[in-house]
Parts: C-alpha cells; structure tokens; sequence
C-alpha cells in the first residue's frame, strides 16, 4: 500500500459508497495510522499472555493486528530482560538507545542514588544538568549540551518525572499511633499474653525483601527500588523469618522466588529452606496460610500450645480452626515489630558477609575482574547458615526492645551481637574493606548502603486471579519446563555415592594436617555413617546401580 493510502473504514462502508456513487464518485475514507506501544503496555500484554489470556481477547481488547501481538510474543524474553537490566520508563515507546546512551545511563544510576537520599524529594532540573555536564567531560563528550529540553526527555526515557509540589505536600511522616492504643496493648495485652504463654511458646513471624545477587559495585541502580509493582522479580527473594522470644527456637526460613523450580534446583530433593514462588516474588496470603497450618500440626505434635505475633496487613489472614497457634495481630503504625529490632539486620549482615567472603574466594582463585553468579540454591543455603548465626541474644533482644518482656529483664539490643556472630569468620565491614582493595567501586558505595540496599523492598501486595491460580498449581506439583526455569542459572547434576565418600576422605586428610582439628574427625565419622545408612537404603529400594 502507497504511503498515505486510503481505505474504506468498515464493510458497511463500501456499500454506502457504492450505494452514493452517483453522488459522490470519492469513497468515505479513513487514514490508516501506525500505533505505536509503550513498553509499559507490551509489558501488560506479555503478562496477559503468560496468565493464560486467550489471543482473541488480547486482540479485541487492545485492538491490535495479529502480526504485532505475534511480534510481541516472539520478543517477550527480550523486551523483559531490556526493561529489567535497563530500568525504562513504562511511558517509553522505543528501546533504541540514545546518542549520549553512557551519559544516560550514569546519570540516572546517580538520580536513583540520591533520591534515597533526599528523602523522596524530587531533583531538580540544574542538579541533574549538572551532574550530566560533569559526566560528559569525564566521557569525553564536548558536545553534549545538558539544555531544558534534553533533560525532559531524558527524565522520560527513564521514567525519572519530577514530582509535583502538590504530591510532595502529601508526602508525609507516619501519623503516631493514638497514645491509649499504644497504652492498652504495653500495660494489658502484652501482660495478658505473657501471663498465658511460656516465653519459649512466643513466637514471631515476619516477612523481608532480598536482592540475594546484588554485589557492592552493581547496587546503585538498586539501591532504595521498593519494586511495588514485582519489578527485577529474578533478583528478589522474599524471605519469612520464624522464631520464639527466647530465640532458642528459629524454624526453618520460608523464602518466595520467581520460578517454581530454577534450573539450580532441578535435580535437588532436599533444600536447606522452605520455598514457594509466585511471578511477583510476594507473600501470597495462601503461602502464610499454608505455613500457619504446618505450624498448628508442628505444636500440637508436641503438645504444645503457642502464641504468634504477625503484622496486619493483606498478606497475613485469619487463619481458621487451629488448634494449638492462637495468632496475635499487632497493632497498626506503632513500631513494635521484634523483627525490626535488630534481627532482620544481622540477618541480613550475615547473608551479605557470606556472598563478600565468596566473592573475595572467587577473586583470589580466578582474578579481580571475575564476577559472582549466585543461584537460588546458593542464596538458599547462604541464608541457612545466616539464619543460624543469628544468636539467641539478638532475637531476645529484639522482643525486649519491642517492649515484649518480663518484668525486669535487662534489654541489652541487637548491635553488640553482630560483630561476633561467627568467630570463624571476620565480620562484614572488615570482609566489605577487603573486597575494596581488589575491585574499584562508586564514592556513594558504602558498607552501610549496601548492607541497606534493600530496606525499601515490598514483600507483598496486589495479585490477579490468574497469579494466584499458578501459585496454588505449583504448590501442589513439581513445574519443570523451559519457561518455569531461571535462564541464568545452570543445572547442577548430583554427585554419586563413590564421589560423596572421595569427598570426606578428602576432608579427612585435610584436618589430619591442621593443628587442633580433633572434633572434626568426629563430625566426618558422623557423615560417613550416615551416608553409609543412605546407600544401603537406596540399595534396598532399588535406587543404587
């Protein structure tokens, strides 16, 4: 068809102009007209299309050709993944790189990074000039012009608006708790529980987002995301923490990923955490309820009767007929979460002292321009041995700070733990100070950023009928399909017995060298019984060749 070609509009309206030829010999006609998608709604019509969503119904509702919607779904893995590692504006039309595309993408690591900053404040039009003239001449680029009309369009690009001075009139602090809330639950529920419950029978439950891959020089574009809408779900995991007020009970983690079964996890039978997934990586009300009713079997297996504090909000439902969990809502808006004193932190220290310890091991064995990949079964044995480290102390400590104590107990808080929660092994900030020696990174990069560059994560919220449905599916059965796996990760086959044995005798040899390796020989005799316990077992049941 001939640029600005015409045609008629409708069936109905060939046979009016045929009927009117007398009339008028030109044809009632329409303009035919490209339309261009944002990325934001190819976004939407991917994810309409992965939900189940028939391809009529995407048709007529989005009013588009065939051919588009096909070219949609053949591109989906690369318009996410550019969307992902880029971060562009849903409002962006096109993903063809800009002329100053190295300014830009800076820059707006910059914008991100001082925005948490300034507490939600929008930057201004000069600072943002600015910093891009100050990035040009380090690039080189004397012809870069950081004018008002370029920085418009580069706030657009990547979705860096200015906030209007009416929305950042509504940005306000939390309103305080009402004073006889805070007085009713601090001098009679808190007494009421503790006069009914053991302090070992108090336990909490409480949820936290993880960037479980980011590395210090790659955490400013992440630094301060809170991902509301289930934004970069392959680098989040949301993590669920479970533990009693003395602390001498920490129940396995329960964590969210994206896929049901990552390629890391294909061959595993046996993972160090309990794990669930959703698209979103949120807790879904049906996980916590699920979990609830495993926590009711566990107690009342033992006889036991238990109180569990949760916070309210959507994620965390009214569970029905248990039987030895009675759950405790805590109050809104007053910060009395145990979790937020101190034991998420050292969790989270932990978590990232053991990815900086295998990043440094990496780096001495392969060189300092090596990168980590981290799976999710890395992540989840990381956390594991995080969760492990956390000492009774610090949980404790956590309750008595949320004002959950007995009459007289001392609080003594989380910090003077975290520097001794695996002597083993040298602390975060001194690992942190290390890795700085071998790989250069940002002024703005901080140990204390990046032990806080996920604080802004949401853990929960909004899902569709459709989400919600494959969640249930994939806690019922395994998923094992090309578009249920992590593309960047990679299957790991499992060792047989003989390598098993050859690994402990390896251990074995090693500690006979080391001065004062005693109680290992006793620890790799227990290993080796039992995997002498597996063998005959699998050869019982056919499972040995």
């Amino acid at each position: 068809m001939a640029e600005n070609a015409v045609v008629p509009s409708t069936v109905e309206d060939c046979a009016n102009d045929s009927a009117g030829a007398e009339d008028n010999s030109t044809p009632r006609t329409i303009r035919v007209t490209k339309r261009i998608l944002t990325v934001g709604l190819k976004l939407k019509i991917i994810n309409d299309i992965e939900n189940g969503v028939e391809r009529s119904v995407i048709l007529k509702q989005y009013k588009l050709p065939q051919s588009t919607l096909s070219t949609i779904i053949a591109n989906k893995e690369d318009i996410k993944k550019r969307v992902d590692d880029a971060g562009y504006s849903p409002q962006r039309r096109k993903f063809k790189k800009s002329k100053y595309h190295e300014i830009e993408e800076q820059l707006c690591k910059w914008c991100k990074a001082m925005s948490c900053r300034s507490e939600g404040e929008s930057l201004t039009n000069a600072a943002i000039g600015k910093k891009a003239l100050e990035l040009a001449s380090q690039l080189g680029m004397s012809d870069f012009n950081a004018n008002a009309s370029w920085i418009g369009r580069f706030r657009l690009r990547w979705g860096l608006q200015k906030t209007p001075a009416a929305k950042l009139a509504k940005v306000k602090p939390r309103t305080p708790a009402n004073p006889d809330l805070i007085e009713h639950w601090t001098l009679t529920v808190v007494p009421e529980i503790l006069s009914k419950y053991d302090p070992n029978d108090i336990f909490i439950a409480h949820e936290t987002g993880l960037f479980f891959r980011c590395l210090p020089e790659s955490m400013l574009p992440l630094n301060g995301e809170r991902c509301l809408t289930g934004r970069l779900p392959k680098d989040r995991l949301t993590v669920m923490l479970i533990c009693n007020m003395t602390g001498t009970e920490k129940l396995p983690l329960l964590v969210v990923g994206r896929y049901a079964r990552p390629k890391s996890l294909k061959y595993v039978q046996t993972l160090p955490t309990e794990y669930v997934s959703n698209k979103k990586v949120w807790m879904l009300p049906m996980f916590f309820e699920e979990w609830v009713k495993k926590f009711d079997n566990l107690m009342e297996d033992s006889s036991r009767r238990v109180a569990l504090f949760v916070t309210p909000c959507d994620s965390h439902t009214h569970v029905e007929n248990l039987n030895s969990v009675s759950l405790v809502f805590l109050p809104p808006d007053i910060n009395i979460q145990p979790a937020h004193q101190g034991i998420i932190q050292t969790l989270k220290q932990n978590y990232r002292r053991i990815v900086l310890e295998k990043y440094l091991d990496r780096i001495e064995q392969i060189g300092p321009f090596s990168k980590l990949p981290i799976s999710v079964m890395d992540a989840l044995l990381w956390l594991r041995e995080a969760w492990g480290a956390v000492t009774p102390e610090c949980i404790s400590n956590g309750f008595k700070q949320a004002g959950i104590s007995l009459p007289g107990e001392e609080t003594l808080g989380c910090d003077m733990n975290v520097m001794d929660q695996n002597t083993s092994s040298d602390d975060f900030y001194t690992v942190f100070e290390k890795l700085g020696n071998f790989i250069a990174m940002d002024h703005l990069i901080t140990a204390e950023s990046y032990l806080h560059v996920d604080s802004h994560l949401v853990t929960m919220g909004a899902v569709t009928g459709c989400e919600m449905m494959v969640a249930k599916r994939d806690m019922r059965r395994d998923v094992m399909d090309d578009e249920a796996e992590d593309q960047d990760e990679a299957p790991e086959t499992a060792p047989s017995i003989l390598e098993a044995r050859q690994s402990l005798a390896t251990l074995l040899k090693f500690f006979e060298h080391v001065k004062g390796g005693q109680e290992s020989f006793s620890l790799i005799s227990e290993m080796e019984q039992f995997v002498h316990k597996l063998t005959t077992f699998l050869a019982i049941n056919g499972h040995v060749d």
